[in-house]
């Protein structure tokens, strides 16, 4: 799962759980707050690195497929 991909699993704010499995099959998505917490908050993108990505997202789901 992409970290993308947690926020359309709720409409809320989501938090990315990370498994153990090194190919994450085991990470998951937890609504931390209902949307209805923050009306005016429109996006949130948080950049955690500045490194590019070694795979692509398009490449991963294009493996993934």
């Amino acid at each position: 799962m992409s970290e993308s991909a947690c926020g359309l699993l709720f409409r809320g704010y989501v938090a990315w759980k990370v498994g153990q499995v090194v190919v994450g099959s085991d990470s998951y998505a937890v609504e931390v707050t209902p949307a209805s917490h923050w009306p005016d908050m429109k996006a949130v993108t948080p950049v955690v690195s500045a490194v590019k990505k070694v795979v692509s997202s398009t490449a991963g789901m294009q493996a993934t497929v």
